[in-house]
């Protein structure tokens, strides 16, 4: 065993982290030593193979199986195989490290209870879902929610092409919205429910959506630097440029046309901002 696997073993045994009896296995769980999670948590490889080595006589006892999961998610790889197709099990393993589900069963990849709790652990833990139950709206959502959000890339086009959903999607992740279909990014009713959300989001329209008067001025209203990407024209259009002045003060007028940068309504604006 390694210098690290050691002291982890120490600090494990040391806090009642590996005691086998129910009182005891009711301390691991009201346990409040910070000091031995963090160590958890930042040596998951670690310490699921001091736990794996610690109970290797264990052979497939169940209860024993189920308290090692509850340590560590990543000891589901190397509990009997028979448990990773044993729901409370698994539910364990992925509640207490998400990424754990890549080592569950395939028939419990499409459990929704399960990639649930794994994606809201982890968000990124969604790529190891069943491609069935990665349709499913409510489980995208989650794993966006997450403090380690799932990358969307390669999201069914079904779910691409949603508006409604695309749309939470962006509420979530203001950047999201770039992975929509083509013919949804230049829908000018979805651009516009973006730009509400984020102007600065105007960036990444299409000539149309930065020639579009109302979507400029809705997306300026939301931060006003977002007149940097309209069009020349409508840098020019004094209402425009005083919306994003009053939103974001003297800063939007070096984006403003040459013929508005001195105007006095403009300046009044910026200087009450």
């Amino acid at each position: 065993m390694k210098t690290k696997q050691k002291n982890i073993l120490i600090l494990l045994l040391s806090t009642s982290f590996m005691a086998c009896g129910d009182t005891e296995s009711e301390r691991v769980a009201e346990s409040k030593n910070t000091a031995t999670q963090k160590v958890i948590t930042e040596n998951p490889v670690d310490t699921a193979k001091v736990i794996a080595n610690t109970f290797s006589m264990t052979g497939g006892n169940r209860d024993r199986s189920l308290k090692m999961v509850k340590m560590s998610g990543n000891a589901l790889e190397i509990i009997d195989a028979k448990f990773r197709n044993d729901k409370e099990i698994v539910l364990a393993a992925v509640t207490q490290l998400g990424s754990a589900l890549r080592f569950a069963d395939d028939t419990l990849k499409s459990d929704k209870e399960i990639v649930m709790a794994a994606v809201k652990n982890q968000g990124y833990a969604f790529k190891y879902a069943d491609e069935s139950i990665r349709k499913d709206k409510e489980v995208v959502l989650a794993s966006l929610k997450s403090n380690e959000p799932y990358n969307l890339r390669g999201l069914d086009i079904s779910l691409r092409s949603d508006k409604s959903f695309m749309l939470a999607v962006a509420k979530l992740n203001p950047r999201a919205f770039t992975i929509a279909t083509k013919e949804l990014l230049a829908d000018d009713e979805f651009f516009l429910a973006v730009v509400e959300n984020d102007g600065i989001a105007i960036d990444r329209g299409t000539e149309n959506h930065r020639a579009n008067k109302k979507i400029i001025l809705t997306a300026v209203k939301q931060n006003g630097v977002a007149l940097a990407h309209a069009s020349i024209e409508l840098r020019k259009d004094k209402e425009v440029v005083l919306a994003a002045v009053k939103q974001v003060g003297g800063l939007a007028i070096i984006f403003a046309d040459v013929s508005l940068q001195n105007d006095k309504d403009i300046l009044e604006a910026a200087k009450n901002r």
